[in-house]
């Protein structure tokens, strides 16, 4: 489970592009399919 805070810190780093998903795993823990966005 994601902190406050954590799932946007996420999208941010996703959007901006320079940050690899790699890095973005070993830092909250998260796998690629994880970390995309689910429309309602």
């Amino acid at each position: 489970m994601l902190r406050e805070g954590e799932e946007s810190r996420i999208i941010e780093m996703a959007w901006e592009g320079r940050t690899p998903f790699e890095t973005i795993e070993l830092q909250f823990g998260l796998k690629e399919p994880d970390h995309q966005t689910h429309a309602p």
